[in-house]
């Protein structure tokens, strides 16, 4: 079975507005069954404001069944900010609020790899430590070719991420525009 992640699913919409709309859906074309037993909480869910512990304790009331996961830079903070594993030390009350809502969610996170071309290991030993904060796994979410100093952006990228020890994440939207991209090089 399927979960939804909402910022895939419903774009735009309050948390509480993209779990009203998933509840009336319990099959999808092609995909099959979908289901609300894990749901992933994305940065593309910013209606309704904060997503702080209140917040969460009332989705959690509304949804006993459903386990709540937060995916990259979900906005925990009034004011938003440019969150990965490039820029997480810059942003230290991010990460404060991040943790303490990881800890009470218990739920793996997953977090984009790094825009300003931080070298992977850097970006892994920092997962590793917001992971020992919160108490939960923490995946690295590789990115695509583009503009900027991607990392995990290229198959090589991929292939020395695989050589490390760490905790990962496919994004297949992520992984077909790789395919996609003039700049991969194939062996």
């Amino acid at each position: 079975m399927l979960n939804f992640s909402l910022g895939s699913a419903f774009p735009g919409k309050s948390v509480e507005d993209a779990m009203g709309l998933a509840s009336g859906i319990q099959e999808v074309p092609v995909l099959g069954e979908i289901g609300l037993d894990h749901v992933q909480i994305c940065p593309q869910n910013y209606k309704g404001g904060v997503m702080g512990l209140a917040r969460l304790q009332a989705l959690q009331t509304a949804y006993p069944n459903t386990q709540f996961r937060f995916h990259a830079n979900v906005r925990i903070l009034e004011k938003g900010c440019q969150y990965d594993l490039g820029t997480a030390d810059q942003f230290p009350e991010y990460t404060e609020k991040l943790v303490e809502s990881l800890d009470y969610l218990g739920q793996p996170y997953s977090l984009h790899a790094a825009e300003n071309g931080r070298p992977l290991a850097s970006q892994i030993k920092v997962a590793k430590q917001l992971s020992a904060q919160a108490g939960v796994p923490v995946a690295i979410e590789g990115l695509y070719p583009g503009h900027r100093n991607n990392t995990l952006a290229t198959w090589a990228d991929w292939e020395r991420l695989l050589e490390m020890e760490a905790s990962y994440a496919l994004d297949f939207s992520h992984m077909n525009i790789i395919l996609a991209s003039p700049v991969v090089r194939y062996r």
